[in-house]
């Protein structure tokens, strides 16, 4: 089940200065260990990020040193991630503890049309039962408080920015 079956000349290649590729990845869920060892699981719908925010943690964990480098200049949607999550559906996700995102945003921009994070979260109400965290910065998370409302339990952290150094 592909989450983008458009013709491909119609799906956005930039926003603003940032390069958009869409790409199959190979797993959407990933163990916590390290730093995220509370979790079971994080979950990245898409790597890099269009915000490029200067305080950013999540350039130092990009694969390639031409990643880190142009950090907010470029993004991947994972346009399989629904896909990879329904495989779960066999073996729900029953009491688990998901992280998302560790490593990206995943209210992009792009997520306004796109509505992946919107999907996988109805795919997380709809056939599994876990506790949900989700990191942004983004407004955009609003548009989805329906849906959190639906969780047994949800905790959404802001990143709020200002110009301000105090």
């Amino acid at each position: 089940m592909e989450l983008f079956n458009d013709d491909p000349k119609n799906q956005k290649k930039s926003i603003g200065k940032s390069a958009i590729d869409y790409i199959q990845a190979s797993s959407i869920l990933t163990p916590g260990k390290g730093f995220m060892d509370a979790y079971d699981f994080t979950l990245n719908p898409y790597s890099g990020c269009t915000f490029g925010c200067n305080y950013c943690y999540a350039a130092f964990f990009a694969r390639s040193e031409d990643e880190k480098n142009n950090w907010g200049y470029w993004l991947k949607v994972k346009e399989n991630a629904l896909a990879l999550l329904i495989k779960y559906r066999k073996k729900p996700l029953l009491n688990k503890t998901l992280y998302m995102s560790s490593v990206t945003d995943p209210y992009q921009p792009i997520e306004k049309d796109l509505e992946l994070t919107r999907k996988i979260l109805k795919e997380l109400i709809n056939y599994h039962k876990v506790r949900l965290v989700i990191q942004t910065r983004s407004p955009l998370v609003t548009r989805d408080i329906d849906l959190f409302h639906q969780f047994e339990v949800i905790q959404i952290n802001m990143t709020v920015t200002t110009d301000s150094e105090v």
